[in-house]
């Protein structure tokens, strides 16, 4: 389901988008003139001369009035408009920012956009200027690549003028113009930690997506859509087969997982409000992020957040740096890692798709009487629409009379409802009437065209991850990146005829998890037993990576032990959702629901992997269901210990 404010104009979020250097003011957020460690306070002087040169010389104060360049294509095409008009001058406080604004000024460009040229001089630097500068001769060196030659970084005296010179030559964009984003400068006013610097950790790069199965990538064998840059990372890392998300809705699954703990610990088992028992500013400290600032790093956090009401990445211990969820987001994020410092730093980019999908059968179905929001949201998703619209279309060239047929992907061998269908699978559907029309009225055309969309969505969001990969390639960092790869949930995407999300059928409730970092995760390994709960298991392995300790409130285990070789690892996960609980184990799925005649589910999935045949009643299969039924009751016995109050049933629909 589209979240709050879908088709707003998020373009103006992103940190250095606005004219004259206004940003988005977060708590948190520094602008783009503010200092950063280490301090200068004495005054510098960047002249650029876009044609070439540089002219002007001496030491000048007040605020940078050229901001840092837009990486979005109009502001590229009206600053090479103005490449003609000959020098500027960009005046400021901060030697670092006037670097960062002399390399995106005179340096990088689109590939057929080249400018020469940018000297940037210091004045009287302080006493750490040793410091500076060899930060700065490091950033520019390993940035060499995309800010062209670096002809000389150097300190000198005060009486010589001289402090911090860098000459930048010929530039070339490292991704491209398949997004048309430039990617450049040495150095960000990154979010500060919260400890000094502790010996040289992985970075830690989370990408994100949105309502993604597990098998929806071309890696996976799903022969319908290409995820090339998806399936290199996984070629580069391991993928793991067999991970579940805590619940698999959007809010419950994305608190789990940036605060690795069960949405039923704040009272939450649906997508709304804060949950019954909110976290609090004590609870803040163990986020995702507060545990890794602990480490030293620093932390950013860019895209969709959709966590519980007055839940922000601040005050999980992120900096926002762009609000965006799409192609902008992407570009933002690559500009960032270019721009990187010494320090350790840790990224979410978390992207929307392929949750524009939600909107197909809610614009066929959704109707103003249904005493529903799902309406209503039609009037503001307007991105979401075009886009789906977009992703509906048949391939080029195709016959208009028989495209579907040809072309779409076949229906999934799950398709039929099953036969024992819970009951509150119809209730929960109920809540929501445009599910129930679509589970009624569709035909196989209409299913069809549906998974078509799905996998175009698809194939949009591995383009924003591969811009993202690109620019970490590009930086030199990649080496030294953990990059996980994960989504909140999946989609059922025709199984069960079912779309949307919500219930524990794997379509829903397993999701892709992608790990790669040289030296430390095996290369092209497809990991087909280790179970992995992604809301638990994402802060322990990144807090492990970082070397810091896991929350002690906190139940997940770090996956780096599994890919070291036999290991115990999990012999179960266990998740929750609106009207039901679930344990799977290597064979097993057992989902015992609140209520209803076929309360109990039991799932053979090996045998049974599309999960069609329910043998809770039997009898062969008794000691089976005992023993699963005692291991859920023990899971939800030891999760409810570490909640914040009881539980109270009656939540919002899905």
């Amino acid at each position: 389901m589209p979240h709050a404010g879908a088709g707003r104009d998020r373009s103006a979020s992103c940190v250095g988008s606005l004219p004259g250097g206004k940003q988005d003011r977060r708590p948190g957020l520094p602008d783009r003139g503010q200092a950063v460690p280490p301090p200068v306070a004495n005054a510098l002087e960047v002249v650029i001369d876009q044609r070439g040169g540089a002219v002007g010389h001496g030491a000048q104060s007040g605020a940078i009035d050229a901001a840092p360049a837009s990486t979005h294509p109009d502001a590229q095409r009206r600053r090479c408009q103005d490449a003609a008009a000959g020098p500027r001058l960009v005046q400021g406080d901060d030697p670092v920012q006037l670097v960062v604004a002399a390399a995106r000024q005179g340096g990088v460009r689109g590939p057929r956009q080249h400018q020469r040229g940018a000297i940037v001089r210091a004045v009287d630097v302080p006493a750490d200027e040793a410091l500076l500068a060899g930060e700065l001769r490091k950033q520019l060196v390993e940035s060499g690549d995309q800010l062209g030659r670096v002809a000389e970084v150097r300190v000198g005296d005060e009486d010589a003028a001289a402090g911090v010179v860098g000459q930048l030559g010929h530039g070339r964009d490292a991704i491209g113009d398949s997004i048309g984003g430039s990617i450049g400068g040495t150095w960000m006013d990154a979010a500060t930690s919260d400890s000094p610097r502790m010996p040289r950790q992985p970075n830690i790069l989370i990408l994100l997506t949105d309502q993604q199965s597990h098998d929806l990538m071309s890696c996976a064998g799903t022969p319908w859509l290409a995820t090339p840059h998806l399936d290199r990372l996984a070629a580069g890392g391991t993928r793991f087969t067999r991970a579940y998300c805590s619940d698999p809705v959007c809010v419950p699954s994305r608190f789990s997982m940036f605060t690795g703990r069960m949405p039923s610990a704040i009272g939450m088992r649906g997508n709304g409000g804060k949950g019954l028992h909110p976290f609090t500013v004590e609870d803040d400290a163990s986020g995702l992020g507060h545990c890794l600032r602990r480490a030293g790093y620093r932390t950013w956090y860019g895209g969709k957040v959709h966590w519980p009401i007055d839940l922000t990445p601040e005050r999980l211990g992120f900096t926002t740096f762009c609000a965006d969820e799409r192609e902008r987001l992407a570009v933002e994020a690559a500009d960032l890692i270019q721009r990187q410092g010494p320090d350790p730093w840790a990224m979410v980019v978390s992207l929307i798709n392929p949750h524009d999908i939600c909107l197909n059968a809610i614009r066929s179905f959704a109707r103003a009487d249904d005493k529903t929001w799902d309406h209503h949201i039609l009037a503001k998703a307007l991105v979401e629409l075009a886009n789906l619209d977009e992703a509906l279309l048949p391939p080029p060239g195709a016959d208009p009379a028989d495209w579907i047929e040809r072309h779409c992907p076949p229906l999934p061998a799950n398709h039929a409802a099953q036969q024992d269908e819970p009951e509150l699978i119809g209730a929960v559907l109920a809540r929501r009437p445009f599910k129930q029309r679509a589970r009624a009225q569709w035909g196989a055309r209409e299913w069809r065209l549906h998974r078509w969309a799905y996998a175009r969505l698809m194939e949009r969001v591995d383009r924003q991850i591969g811009v993202v990969l690109a620019a970490l390639a590009a930086s030199g960092q990649a080496d030294d990146t953990l990059v996980i790869m994960t989504s909140d949930h999946g989609d059922h995407a025709g199984s069960h005829r079912l779309e949307h999300k919500t219930f524990f059928y794997d379509e829903a409730a397993r999701v892709p998890w992608l790990m790669r970092l040289p030296g430390r995760i095996p290369a092209g390994k497809v990991e087909e037993h280790a179970l992995v709960a992604t809301g638990l298991d994402l802060l322990a392995t990144c807090c492990d990576a970082a070397g810091v300790a896991v929350p002690a409130i906190c139940r997940g285990q770090s996956l780096l032990p599994v890919l070291d070789g036999p290991t115990a690892g999990r012999t179960h996960v266990y998740a929750e959702n609106i009207v039901s609980r679930m344990v799977v184990t290597a064979a097993w799925k057992y989902v015992r629901y609140d209520g209803g005649a076929h309360a109990e589910q039991l799932y053979d999935l090996v045998n049974d992997p599309g999960e069609t045949r329910n043998h809770a009643a039997d009898p062969r299969h008794a000691g089976t269901l005992d023993n699963l039924r005692v291991l859920l009751q023990a899971e939800q016995a030891a999760h409810a210990a570490l909640a914040k109050g009881p539980e109270v049933a009656g939540q919002a629909a899905e």
